[in-house]
């Protein structure tokens, strides 16, 4: 029953989360999964028959068909959860330990040990992307001193698993302390900071911006790529005037959304002048210099 009941609230999470045109598509997939098992039960039902001369009762029909269109669908959502954007080879040297920088793999993610004592940063990665892809920003940020806690939700979907935030909470305090996010997953790093504003500083963001309000005290530090970047979009203008008092911005000259990660496939636009090496080294030091002098 535990498990059932985990299956359904993860189908209920999903349907939450899905937009208009994804809920048509998965709607259109169940009935061709469905019309296809009633076809293909009828088919064995109908061999079995003219093999064993006997009949196949009704009821055992629309068993098999539910069994099977459901198991069916069952594989497909879950071979769908699976799919992930893979991080590219580069990241490897990342996660591995220098003098600056010691590389912890834990149960909810990796931790990046800097050689600074007073800032941290919980990070969520954007959904279906390898997490290790943002290996490279942690530790460019790490070499500035901020310890960076990199974290690998079940399916790569930050609403899926509410296990790994609170992990970190449990085991890490810092006198300031900061949810972290990228794109889409920056509504869960300011939720996190909003509903634990003893726990959390404020949150850095990585081309995103709020849309919930923020506690008035909170802290924002945010990002962009200034060629791509998220403050180009529509609602950035009105979000900003919400934004809470102590708030620091800044752009990155010639860089590119996809330069904050380092996927195997490479999406970094020819338009970007800058490497994403050196745009993820100016990142780490426009958060250190907005810690020192935009805290509160």
């Amino acid at each position: 029953m535990n498990r059932l009941s985990g299956i359904a609230e993860i189908f209920q999470i999903l349907i939450d989360h899905m937009k208009t045109y994804e809920l048509t598509g998965a709607g259109i997939v169940f009935i061709v999964i469905l019309i296809a098992s009633i076809w293909l039960v009828q088919l064995i039902a109908f061999g079995f028959e003219k093999i064993f001369q006997k009949n196949v009762n009704g009821w055992i029909r629309c068993i098999l068909v539910i069994l099977l269109s459901f198991s069916v669908t069952l594989s497909t959502v879950y071979a769908w959860l699976n799919q992930v954007q893979p991080a590219s080879e580069k990241v490897n040297d990342a996660l591995i330990s220098a003098d600056s920088v010691i590389v912890h793999k834990t149960d909810y993610g990796w931790f990046f040990d800097s050689w600074g004592t007073e800032n941290a940063m919980v990070f969520y990665g954007e959904e279906q992307i390898d997490e290790t892809a943002y290996a490279p920003l942690m530790r460019a940020c790490a070499n500035q001193g901020l310890d960076c806690f990199l974290l690998e939700p079940q399916f790569h979907r930050h609403y899926l698993d509410d296990s790994c935030m609170p992990e970190v909470m449990n085991r890490h305090s810092y006198p300031g302390f900061f949810t972290g996010g990228i794109g889409n997953s920056a509504a869960s790093a300011v939720s996190y900071a909003n509903a634990y504003p003893e726990v959390f500083d404020g949150v850095i963001l990585f081309d995103a911006y709020p849309i919930e309000t923020m506690n008035e005290d909170s802290v924002l530090i945010a990002i962009y790529a200034a060629i791509d970047g998220i403050s180009d979009h529509g609602g950035y203008e009105e979000a900003k005037k919400s934004f809470p008092l102590h708030t620091r911005e800044a752009s990155i000259d010639g860089a590119v959304h996809a330069g904050f990660a380092e996927t195997a496939v490479s999406e970094v636009s020819e338009k970007a002048s800058i490497s994403p090496e050196l745009q993820r080294q100016i990142a780490g030091q426009m958060i250190r210099q907005a810690l020192i002098h935009g805290g509160k």
